[in-house]
């Protein structure tokens, strides 16, 4: 479960990292879609992981792996840990 709490925590990086560029370098309307297109795929993260802590693994492992494919770098490291607490059940939640 820790392999998913630390893919979500760079995924949150990425994300405040490519806001700030767009912010600062590129300019308002196009940080303001990113930050649009940002809080629906951290919605899906969040329950995900919610989905995850209350032991519905599959369903919450495909949302964590649909909000991680934008931060495909990054985000391989929230992919795999999802998918190896589905496989693997109860024994990486505790």
């Amino acid at each position: 479960m820790w392999v998913v709490g630390a893919g979500l925590f760079l995924n949150m990086l990425a994300s405040v990292g490519i806001f700030s560029y767009l912010l600062h370098h590129v300019g308002v309307q196009q940080a303001a879609w990113f930050f649009a297109t940002f809080l629906v795929v951290w919605a899906f993260l969040i329950i995900g992981y919610i989905m995850l802590i209350a032991g519905k693994r599959k369903g919450g492992a495909v949302l964590i792996t649909i909000g991680s494919l934008i931060f495909i770098p990054v985000g391989l490291v929230s992919i795999v840990g999802s998918i190896l607490v589905a496989r693997r059940g109860d024994r990486l939640a505790r």
